[in-house]
């Protein structure tokens, strides 16, 4: 189904406005009606006046920058409920958070991520506005009940369509893994959410001849985690791209600074305790070394001439706040050789209820069927262990995202 969109694009730059136009007319799933203001202030008055569904806002412009548009919007009760995503080149946007920016952009803008989070941002205010409105309705209009009901349902298949549409796009954004083969020998990735979009992700990427790749497993799942996963993709792009960092562990002490700022997080009592579990590596071939610091997330080892599975313990804190805020991630670094075996994963699969007794997997049993099949190709391994959690699970609800990258050297 065709979904319209009313957006305002906040950009004194003619260039970059044209840009994101072309992108928005590339979205074969919704059309758009377009505003343009070229100040903060003009932002303003058409936000009043027009009531766009989401405002696509620059911080750097004439006469009224972005972040003092967003503090008046936000402060405005007729259009607070607006999403905006704020945009620019400098990833200094602790001051738009600040002010009530609800999500941010890195440019130059990146034509699937813009197209995710203006779905995501606007399906997101939706549901609010949509929840609130149906407990008007049944609080005040109980003789309209059965009319409210069937219109609900309409409106829930709607928001379903676009759901599995940000899907798609947020598989576009995810890192193209055949970057994998110029490092190792076969791999596999297994990526069942539990609801249609993810709060887990992958991210793979190489530099100065070196092998980077990480897994990740966000607070919450559906819209909430998907939201996580992009900042978490964004993040961890910008730190490679354009840092000369190329340790783990200082990789995962920016990616937690980031993530802090962009949740608003103090550390305060019954704060929210966002954020997200990561496991990163660095492969190096010609040491044939691998550099991993973990957020809760281990890595495992299946050398190839042990039957045991190895563990690479993580540390035991969050890429977020918390109380071992202020204490850097560690490094480990282990040998590998030809033919062994790594594994990330997120907690899905081991936290599956299933098998007679119905009851949770567990760490143990993962790593037992992973030994069990360690002798056949990748391909196939991945192809028992989706076979495997399927029978496991039976009939009993998927608890969670379930994530799994296998690689072999």
């Amino acid at each position: 189904m065709n979904t319209s969109f009313k957006i305002l694009i906040a950009e004194d730059s003619e260039v970059v406005q044209m840009s994101i136009h072309d992108f928005l007319i590339k979205d074969l799933q919704h059309t758009y009606s377009v505003l343009k203001a070229y100040n903060g202030r003009e932002a303003c008055n058409m936000a009043y006046k027009h009531k766009p569904d989401i405002i696509l806002i620059d911080i750097e412009m004439p006469v009224m920058d972005g972040i003092e548009a967003i503090s008046i919007i936000k402060k405005n009760k007729e259009i607070a409920h607006i999403p905006i995503i704020v945009m620019s080149g400098t990833r200094n946007f602790k001051k738009a958070m600040e002010a009530g920016a609800n999500d941010f952009l890195l440019k130059p803008i990146n034509q699937y991520e813009l197209l995710l989070r203006i779905t995501t941002n606007i399906i997101s205010s939706r549901n609010d506005i949509e929840l609130k409105k149906q407990q008007e309705i049944l609080a005040n209009q109980q003789f309209e009940v059965i009319a409210q009901r069937d219109m609900i349902l309409m409106q829930q298949n709607e928001m379903y369509e676009d759901i599995r549409y940000a899907r798609a796009i947020q598989n576009a954004i995810l890192s193209d893994p055949e970057i994998l083969n110029k490092f190792c020998h076969s791999y596999f990735i297994i990526n069942k959410p539990k609801n249609i979009i993810s709060g887990d992700f992958y991210w793979i990427s190489s530099k100065h001849e070196r092998l980077y790749f990480a897994l990740a497993d966000c607070t919450g799942h559906g819209i909430s985690g998907a939201l996580m996963t992009i900042a978490g993709n964004a993040f961890l792009h910008d730190i490679i791209t354009n840092y000369d960092t190329c340790c783990p562990s200082d990789i995962l002490n920016d990616l937690r600074n980031r993530v802090i700022t962009l949740l608003h997080q103090k550390g305060e009592i019954g704060e929210m305790s966002n954020g997200m579990d990561i496991g990163l590596c660095c492969y190096n071939p010609q040491t044939s070394e691998l550099h991993f610091s973990g957020a809760n997330i281990p890595l495992y080892i299946k050398r190839v001439m042990k039957n045991s599975i190895e563990i690479v313990k993580p540390d035991r804190m969050p890429v977020g706040m918390h109380i071992n805020v202020n204490k850097p991630f560690s490094l480990q670094t282990v040998s590998i050789a030809k033919g062994d075996r790594i594994y990330l994963f997120s907690d899905g699969f081991a936290d599956q209820f299933g098998g007679n007794d119905n009851k949770k997997l567990h760490s143990k049993g993962f790593r037992t069927i992973l030994t069990e099949y360690s002798l056949i190709s990748m391909e196939k391994q991945a192809s028992y262990l989706e076979s495997f959690f399927q029978s496991w699970k039976g009939t009993n609800e998927q608890v969670d995202d379930v994530l799994v990258l296998g690689i072999q050297f």
